[in-house]
């Protein structure tokens, strides 16, 4: 999945202008951790980008976040490391990797950014 097709997929998925702030925020934090980590830098923003593309469809139901975005990436051909890094953002999958625990942690950072 190229940056495009991602952002393409968020913006299908995402009308809330903050909510996407909020996304390309964790995406530009993520691949500044990934250098920081010597880490895949497209793979890392690209997990920033999509890990909220459900939000707008789950908010009234939190117990199905990160599980209807992983089902969205998986149909789009995202890779499964960033599947997973979505899932464990969500508490859906357990933080096992770095770039699980970057993003679990990059997450409420960014909505503090946005919300300034």
């Amino acid at each position: 999945m190229t940056r495009d097709e991602a952002l393409q997929l968020v913006k299908e998925h995402i009308k809330t202008k903050n909510l996407i702030k909020h996304m390309l925020a964790a995406e530009a934090i993520l691949g500044r951790l990934a250098q920081e980590f010597d880490q895949d830098e497209d793979t890392w923003r690209l997990a920033g980008l999509v890990h909220d593309v459900d939000y707008e469809q789950t908010q009234h139901n939190p117990e199905e976040h990160g599980l209807k975005s992983a089902e969205i990436l998986r149909e789009h051909g995202c890779p499964q490391e960033v599947v997973h890094a979505v899932l464990a953002h969500a508490e859906k999958a357990p933080r096992e990797s770095l770039l699980d625990k970057a993003l679990y942690a990059t997450d409420p950072l960014t909505g503090l950014i946005v919300a300034a």
